[in-house]
């Protein structure tokens, strides 16, 4: 029996919690991608701009710039059957220093229903000295959905000399197809266990980039990716090192380099075939 994601639950308003809870909907409307439904509570912001493409947009964004102590994002995202949705975010996620210990988090939850997809490409989250940063997120797919899948961060401030100067970014994604799980990845850098710089753990790196390419419209794009990686020479390339694996159904890249730019623009020419999908490139004007 072929398993498909819960009916959704649509809330009429949000409940009664603390700041930074958010819903957004996304459903097919006439030919077109359209969000049907969209709240949030500050600190967090939903950003539903008009598109020439046939793609929904959505950004987020905060009050404030970036997220303080204290703060805690919460976001459930609900792409319906046919729909395509583009989401990023309007700038940079900074995450300021913590205050006694307190920190910042963020936990997404997705589902990406039948022949729907979901093109999740963020800026990336610049970590700021003395920083504490939690981060959960989940996406469940129906059997012929798609999902295209960014998560990269960066050394903070490194102009000012905050060079992986955070306490702790610890951070679980989680990507379901059907019932069967197929990535599960975790990373914890904490300052409690020596310097974040050092040469066997970020050492020269500055950014950090995850990419997951998964269902029938990344399928020959991500072979192609995933092929071209495996023929490169196992070195560092213009100051940025990369890899790949295969996993079900798609496939999983990641990208290591001297800054958000660099990485930048390697997702730019490699990832280009997001355009294709999405209707325009996601990264237009911005890297």
């Amino acid at each position: 029996m072929i398993h498909q994601p819960a009916p959704a639950v649509i809330p009429s308003r949000l409940p009664s919690r603390s700041g930074g809870d958010g819903y957004l909907q996304v459903r097919q409307v006439d030919g077109r991608s359209v969000v049907t439904r969209a709240m949030a509570r500050s600190p967090l912001r939903l950003l539903t701009p008009r598109h020439t493409a046939g793609a929904a947009w959505v950004y987020t964004s905060t009050f404030g710039g970036g997220l303080v102590a204290g703060d805690r994002i919460d976001l459930h995202a609900d792409i319906g059957p046919g729909a395509t949705c583009v989401f990023g975010t309007q700038s940079q996620t900074k995450v300021y220093r913590s205050i006694a210990g307190r920190g910042a988090g963020q936990s997404i939850d997705a589902t990406i229903r039948d022949d729907a997809t979901l093109l999740w490409v963020p800026d990336p989250t610049a970590l700021f000295a003395e920083s504490i940063f939690t981060q959960r997120q989940r996406f469940e797919l129906a059997a012929s959905a798609s999902l295209l899948w960014l998560d990269w961060f960066t050394s903070g401030r490194k102009a000012r000399g905050e060079r992986w100067q955070l306490s702790q970014f610890e951070s679980r994604a989680a990507i379901t197809v059907g019932q069967t799980l197929v990535f599960k990845d975790a990373l914890l850098l904490d300052a409690a266990d020596g310097p974040i710089n050092g040469a066997y753990r970020m050492g020269s790196c500055d950014c950090f980039a995850t990419i997951v390419m998964i269902g029938p419209k990344f399928t020959i794009a991500c072979e192609q990716l995933l092929r071209w990686i495996a023929s490169q020479p196992a070195r560092i390339i213009d100051g940025l090192v990369f890899s790949a694996g295969v996993i079900s159904g798609g496939g999983v890249v990641r990208v290591a380099g001297p800054g958000s730019e660099a990485v930048g623009a390697w997702l730019v020419e490699h990832l280009a075939f997001a355009a294709d999908v999405a209707g325009a490139a996601p990264w237009a004007r911005k890297w």
